[in-house]
């Protein structure tokens, strides 16, 4: 993930780093799985075109995208322990 983070230049020059990322749960029959998702090497396609197909309307419908290199790695599901008694006792 590291070439994901950056680094990138802010206002006044100053450097920042950023984590985009999505985390994927997995179900299994007997088992949950998480990974973590990220994209390297973004960057912006512009796609335009036109419904008529003359180039002086080209302009009329773009559509955009990022495309990059998807990455992934496991993470670790850390279960908090249950504090609540559910005891039906009297």
């Amino acid at each position: 993930m590291g070439k994901a983070l950056g680094p990138f230049k802010g206002a006044g020059g100053r450097i920042f780093y950023k984590a985009d990322f999505d985390i994927v749960l997995l179900f299994g029959l007997t088992e949950l799985k998480a990974q973590l998702v990220w994209k390297e090497n973004v960057r912006l396609l512009l796609i335009c075109c036109s419904p008529l197909g003359s180039l002086d309307k080209m302009l009329t419908k773009s559509v955009a995208c990022l495309q990059g290199v998807e990455k992934r790695s496991p993470a670790k599901i850390v279960y908090e322990p249950m504090t609540t008694n559910f005891s039906t006792k009297q």
